[in-house]
């Protein structure tokens, strides 16, 4: 498990490590080649969170085209038609 405290300065936080092993081989770059690792960094973190949600959206898009889920959810939907027809909704 990976414990991160906040950051003071000249101390290492960290409880893993990989992560001090990390810290260390980034503290001998430049300050350049510094910058270039964080822009590949947030680019990288952000591929994988567009991933990640498109992801997500193929399961939910396969469960609307699966038959048996189309059937469960009109059987749903006809066995609450009687309450939608009691008008609570107007009230909302």
């Amino acid at each position: 498990m990976v414990q991160i405290n906040p950051i003071s300065k000249g101390q290492n936080v960290y409880d893993s490590p990989q992560l001090r092993r990390v810290e260390t081989f980034v503290a001998e770059l430049s300050l350049v080649e510094q910058l270039w690792l964080m822009e590949w960094l947030a680019q990288h973190i952000r591929e994988a969170a567009i991933t990640t949600s498109r992801a997500k959206y193929d399961v939910l898009a396969e469960m609307a085209n699966d038959s048996d889920i189309q059937r469960e959810t009109r059987e749903i939907n006809s066995e609450f038609l009687a309450a939608e027809a009691d008008g609570l909704d107007q009230y909302q």
